[in-house]
């Protein structure tokens, strides 16, 4: 998937409610309520943007969310 096709896709998934995840668990990807899309590191809510300059590139570097079973779903 090409990484435009990749930042629709995660972009859909979080404004739908699903979480989003990047390497871990411990990094959780949101929408913040001014309408960013952050990456945040549960351990101290430190942040960064999820993409870059336009959304044309992936800050994430390996995001993932689990499906209704429970499995991994790499992005």
């Amino acid at each position: 998937m090409d990484t435009q096709k990749r930042i629709e896709r995660i972009k859909w998934l979080i404004d739908n409610g699903v979480p989003v995840y990047d390497e871990n668990i411990g990094y959780r990807c949101i929408k913040d309520n001014i309408g960013q899309y952050l990456v945040v590191f549960t351990g101290n809510d430190y942040c960064i943007g999820l993409f870059g300059y336009n959304d044309t590139t992936l800050n994430a570097t390996n995001p993932f969310f689990f499906n209704e079973n429970g499995e991994k779903i790499n992005l």
